[in-house]
């Protein structure tokens, strides 16, 4: 499935990609023992921010 998903990018022209992301509310409200849970909720919402 991947060789064939290369194949197809290279065949592309002008095609804009996009990058979908899906997190949580945890990254932005915390609850007990769960910090660990939330800061990687927390830091996926901060890498895909411009």
């Amino acid at each position: 499935m991947l060789p064939q998903a290369i194949n197809e990018g290279k065949n592309a022209q002008n095609v804009k990609a996009r990058i979908f992301n899906l997190s949580s509310i945890r990254g932005f409200r915390v609850s007990n023992n769960s910090t660990p849970y939330c800061m990687s909720k927390f830091a996926l919402s901060a890498f895909s921010t411009r």
